[in-house]
């Protein structure tokens, strides 16, 4: 997740409930979300974000094929990825923003 107001701070966790946390404090541009974060899905995280209206990528190497289908207007990158699939991603994703 990146922080509104000019960027600069990244803040990044390695569990939901964490991630939760950080949402409920926290006003992003956009995050990154992983699917599966140490045994546990992310779309409560998602379902947050969405709810304020903070646009997201999921990133899985299920590809969009592993995705519930609520989510499937939500931008999907299929891991492994690159630098420049990211980016390509958050900047398809940003533009209408």
């Amino acid at each position: 997740m990146r922080s509104r107001g000019g960027g600069g701070a990244v803040w990044h966790t390695g569990n939901v409930a964490d991630a939760l946390v950080i949402v409920g404090e926290r006003t992003s541009d956009f995050a990154v979300l992983d699917v599966n974060v140490a045994g546990d899905l992310v779309y409560p995280v998602a379902e947050k974000l969405a709810a304020r209206g903070v646009p997201f990528v999921f990133t899985t190497g299920y590809g969009r094929a592993g995705m519930p289908e609520k989510w499937n207007q939500t931008p999907v990158l299929q891991k492994p990825y690159d630098d420049r699939a990211l980016s390509k991603t958050l900047a398809e994703m940003l533009q209408g923003v």
